[in-house]
């Protein structure tokens, strides 16, 4: 382990040695990938890249999510149908920014490759995370770990989240992830017939949206879900009761706002 401070930002730095042998394979398949151009190292740095953002941006509530992605579903739509700029820039930039799907030969014997932009697959996985934090947020027993926080006892307060994450039923999750699945093969049909790019969360957001919309009807939380307490106000909902949260907050303000009354000694 090698530890040194730059002094001028105040910064701590550690680098291990799986640190310098991670950063030598990074290099050497980056290096490989510029030298070749080859399409499947191309895919291989931008599945890379969409686990990372996915896995380091996301949302808190499920109304942000959904204004996201339908104004997003606008926005491709326009972006694709209406101009060639989206077209233009995935098509002519060299970088993994998209993942190609071969779908044949030209004339000249080249491959014919189709492509889907990393925006498709980051920002519906981001929603898809949502969904996946929300099955276990609904299976954790949120008493014990206030109590277990409370208490500064980490251990156990780990063990009791990964046990929740571990058997926590993912209805939300999986109905989200088959919705995906569904768009995402529609759209490269639609790609394979039509030969011409696609707005793929034309298909995207209706799939990701509906399936999970149609998971929140079924588990009767269809009115909790589009409410703007899901996940920004009361303790309550993070364990699937609205009408308990929401009951809470009103509690809460009532006794904020009742008078003190005063009791005298005899």
């Amino acid at each position: 382990m090698v530890k040194f401070k730059v002094e001028a930002i105040g910064l701590n730095v550690r680098i291990s040695q799986m640190d310098i042998i991670g950063f030598a394979f990074s290099a050497t398949f980056v290096g490989i990938y510029v030298w070749s151009d080859n399409w499947l190292l191309n895919n291989a740095i931008a599945i890379f890249i969409s686990v990372q953002g996915i896995q380091q941006i996301f949302l808190d509530t499920f109304q942000v999510g959904y204004i996201l992605l339908i104004l997003l579903f606008f926005y491709d739509i326009f972006f694709v149908f209406g101009t060639d700029v989206m077209l233009t820039v995935a098509k002519g930039l060299k970088a993994p920014i998209k993942i190609y799907f071969a779908t044949g030969y030209k004339e000249d014997g080249t491959r014919q490759l189709n492509l889907l932009g990393l925006g498709d697959i980051v920002l519906p996985g981001i929603f898809l995370a949502l969904n996946l934090r929300w099955d276990v947020i609904r299976t954790l027993d949120k008493i014990k770990m206030q109590a277990l926080v409370k208490a500064k006892k980490g251990a156990e307060a780990y063990e009791l989240l990964k046990d929740a994450v571990v058997n926590a039923p993912k209805t939300y999750f999986r109905n989200c992830l088959i919705g995906y699945f569904i768009a995402i093969m529609i759209t490269i049909f639609i790609m394979y017939i039509f030969d011409h790019g696609q707005p793929a969360l034309l298909y995207l957001v209706p799939g990701v949206l509906g399936a999970t919309s149609y998971t929140a009807f079924m588990e009767g939380e269809l009115s909790g879900l589009m409410t703007s307490k899901l996940m920004t106000h009361t303790e309550a909902f993070w364990i699937g009761n609205p009408e308990e949260g929401e009951e809470a907050e009103k509690q809460a303000e009532a006794a904020k706002d009742a008078p003190v009354k005063e009791t005298k000694a005899d």
